[in-house]
C-alpha cells in the first residue's frame, strides 16, 4: 500500500510539472449531460524543452571540463626551459 501512495504521488508531481511548463493541457466540455474532459499532449513544446536541456547539460559539461583544465594548470609547477646554447 505503501509503495502505491508513492507511486500515486510521483505521479501527480510529474503531473503537475506537466502542467506547469505546458507540456500537457486540460479541456471540457459540457455541450451534453455527461462532461468529456481532453488532455492534451503538446510534443513539439516538449521536444523543444528535451532540446533546450540537453544543450544546457552540455554546456555545463564544457564548463566544468574547463574549470577542471584551469585547476589542474594552477597546481602544475611552472615549466622551465632549457637554456638556449650559442
Amino acid at each position: 500500500m505503501r509503495k502505491l501512495m508513492t507511486l500515486v504521488f510521483v505521479l501527480a508531481i510529474a503531473a503537475g510539472i506537466a502542467l506547469y511548463m505546458g507540456w500537457l493541457r486540460l479541456g471540457s466540455d459540457k455541450s451534453s449531460d455527461k462532461p468529456n474532459v481532453t488532455i492534451t499532449v503538446d510534443r513539439d513544446k516538449l521536444n523543444a524543452d528535451k532540446e533546450k536541456a540537453v544543450d544546457n547539460v552540455k554546456q555545463l559539461g564544457r564548463d566544468g571540463s574547463n574549470k577542471v583544465d584551469a585547476a589542474i594548470d594552477k597546481s602544475l609547477p611552472p615549466t622551465s626551459q632549457p637554456a638556449q646554447q650559442p
